[in-house]
């Protein structure tokens, strides 16, 4: 179907990664595949670089937003060989504190 944008909780986007890492003709099955999200869980540094070894051509943006507000309010675009990954910056009309 050419998807060209998927968005995973954290843990789900690990189990992704993993299936790739085990079924490597699948990623020729992603070549339309430009934007990666991920929110609703702390997105960790393996899953990030993982992520870029397996996708290195593709975006990965880690999203953050409180429980209570069900809704994504900061963003971080995500880069490989990371160290840390933030909640980021806060997106348009929003501010935190």
């Amino acid at each position: 179907h050419k998807v060209t944008v998927m968005h995973f909780v954290p843990s789900m986007l690990g189990a992704f990664l993993n299936y790739l890492k085990e079924h490597p003709a699948a990623l020729e099955k992603l070549g339309s595949l430009v934007q990666v999200f991920t929110s609703g869980e702390a997105l960790t540094v393996h899953q990030n670089n993982t992520f870029f070894e397996l996708l290195p051509t593709v975006s990965l943006m880690n999203l953050y937003g409180p429980t209570e507000a069900a809704i994504d309010v900061s963003y971080f675009k995500c880069a490989a060989n990371a160290t840390l990954i933030p909640i980021g910056k806060p997106i348009d009309n929003i501010q935190l504190y």
